[in-house]
Order: structure tokens, then C-alpha cells, then sequence
């Protein structure tokens, strides 16, 4: 087990908490805060609040927070999101010692894509779980998976460049907008979304978001 697990197990811990749905944020930190290991809990609309709050220090070291982020049901939203957490993957580094996900999709679809997308390592539970059982399961750690390795038979990280495109194609972002923002080519842009797609084993945006309901 690593250092930083032996370390969660001993603290009490720190919670940051990201719903969309206020009523998910305040049933699962009334959940969680009922559990004897837990000291507080934040919560947050969205991940970028989520990591201004990370930003807290204690003698100078960060604190043994963990960051929790409950999916959408909506495929596009949590598509979102998986991207947004391998945007940021160098600052909930920073200021999370634990990422976990709250998926209504099936696990092991979620934890494929986001070893791709980047986002690993993270902690992966089904949201489907009672709250008690749930708030239960996030602070024992269950749901925990390393990234693979990377080589032959596995498939590469998405780029940088590559998940903004997805990312921002996910959102709504027409080509031509990208393109105008970033200072390239329309061209460039299909390019780019084509590999990062190539990566995730689809084809086109349907079909990625077919992959995340589990329809093929």
C-alpha cells in the first residue's frame, strides 16, 4: 500500500465534494459527516471551485483532502467532467491526496476511459449505492485502481491538444470556434479530435458517448 494510503488511514479526513445537484451535495456530506473518520466536508458545483478550496495549507503541507465528483447521468456532462479531471490532473495532484468518482455508468467503462483520457489514478464507485453505503465505501477507499502500464497492447494517453478539442467538442463548441480561439486550422481541429477519439477505440462523438452508457 502506498505511503499516502498508510497516511489517509491514520487522518481524519477532508472532504471536497462535487455535485452538480445540490441535493446530492448536501445528502452526501450529511452522509459522510455522520462517519467517524471524516473532520469536514466542503462541496462544490464544479471542479474548478472544488480546486480553489484544495488550495488549503496546513504547516505548509497540503492537506489529507479527498475530492469527490458524482457523474451526471447525462453521458455529455460526465464526459465532461472525466475530461475536465485530466485537464487538471496536475493540480488535484497537488491539492487532493485521493480523486474519487461517483459514476451511474458502469466502472469499469468509466475507469477505461479515464486511463486514457488521463485522469488516473482514481478511486471509482458505482453512485447507484445506497448514500449510507456510499459515504461508507468513499472513506475505507474502496474502488481504487492504478493506472495501466503503457505499451504494447495498451492504448496511449490522449495528448494535451487532443482532450482540449474533445473537451471543448463535448461542450458544445462548434470546429470553427475552436479553431478561431486557438489559432489554427479548422483542420487541425477534426485532426486532433479524430485521434482523441481513435484513442478512446470509437470512431465519432455518438458512438463515445454510446461507449459511456455501455451501448457498445
Amino acid at each position: 500500500m502506498p505511503h499516502d494510503e498508510h497516511s489517509m488511514q491514520r487522518a481524519r479526513r477532508r472532504m471536497t465534494v462535487v455535485d452538480a445537484c445540490s441535493y446530492g451535495r448536501l445528502a452526501l456530506k450529511d452522509a459522510l459527516m455522520g462517519t467517524a473518520c471524516v473532520d469536514s466536508v466542503n462541496v462544490a458545483p464544479s471542479l474548478r471551485s472544488a480546486f480553489l478550496a484544495g488550495r488549503s495549507l496546513e504547516n505548509g503541507h497540503v492537506l489529507k483532502r479527498v475530492l469527490v465528483v458524482r457523474l451526471p447521468p447525462a453521458p455529455g456532462e460526465a464526459l465532461q467532467l472525466l475530461l475536465q479531471l485530466g485537464e487538471f490532473e496536475r493540480l488535484s495532484r497537488i491539492f487532493y491526496l485521493r480523486r474519487m468518482v461517483l459514476s451511474p455508468f458502469d466502472v469499469n467503462i468509466v475507469r477505461r476511459l479515464s486511463d486514457v483520457i488521463g485522469s488516473m489514478p482514481l478511486w471509482v464507485l458505482s453512485a447507484r449505492l445506497p448514500v449510507e453505503r456510499l459515504s461508507e465505501a468513499i472513506v475505507r477507499g474502496e474502488g481504487g485502481m492504478m493506472p495501466v502500464p503503457r505499451g504494447l497492447g495498451y492504448p496511449p494517453l490522449l495528448g494535451e491538444r487532443e482532450r482540449r478539442a474533445l473537451l471543448q467538442s463535448v461542450g458544445g463548441m462548434p470546429i470553427h470556434q475552436q479553431a478561431r480561439y486557438r489559432g489554427v486550422s479548422e483542420k487541425t481541429i477534426y485532426s486532433l479530435r479524430a485521434v482523441a477519439l481513435r484513442k478512446l477505440g470509437v470512431t465519432s462523438m455518438p458512438a463515445l458517448l454510446h461507449r459511456l452508457r455501455g451501448d457498445g
